[in-house]
């Protein structure tokens, strides 16, 4: 009776992405990537470029420009329509990630772990006051992403 979608533990979001073929050198990246990121790899290693529309990285090239955060993010079961249902976002750090339910423009911190110390995320840090700052902000990011999802939404299906 879980609604596993709603959680973003690492085992059930983190997928090894490995390459292999002629003229590609094995390497392992330490930034921080996110599925987005793999058109853009695909498309590098073929030669090709790729479109502005894209708004990924090539891994490859991923350590030149890193990111502070990547996002995940899920509707939760049944249907998708972020206008009536919750938004669930995950915003992960090399050291930190931090899970949020939104809800009529409101973004609620569900979960926040430190993985240096909790890699296993067994203890539930969202009651304490470590990070703040940091947690303050992705709080913000994840309404402001939550906004952008409920309108282009709108824009696409109506309300």
């Amino acid at each position: 009776n879980t609604d596993l979608s709603k959680h973003f533990y690492d085992e059930m979001i983190h997928v090894p992405f490995i390459i292999s073929g002629s003229g590609i050198t094995p390497k392992t990246i330490s930034e921080l990537t996110s599925q987005i990121d793999i058109g853009p790899t695909i498309l590098s290693l073929a030669g090709q470029s790729v479109p502005s529309e894209f708004h990924g990285i090539s891994v490859l090239e991923r350590d030149k420009t890193p990111v502070e955060f990547i996002i995940s993010e899920n509707a939760g079961n049944n249907y998708c329509d972020p206008v009536r249902k919750p938004i669930f976002i995950s915003m992960r750090t090399k050291h930190y990630k931090s899970t949020f339910k939104i809800e009529n423009g409101v973004a609620t911190e569900r979960d926040f772990y430190d993985l240096i110390v909790d890699p296993l995320e067994k203890t539930n840090q969202v009651n304490s006051t470590i990070q703040l700052s940091l947690r303050t902000r992705l709080r913000q990011f994840a309404e402001e992403r939550g906004r952008h999802v409920k309108a282009e939404y709108i824009k696409l299906y109506g309300t």
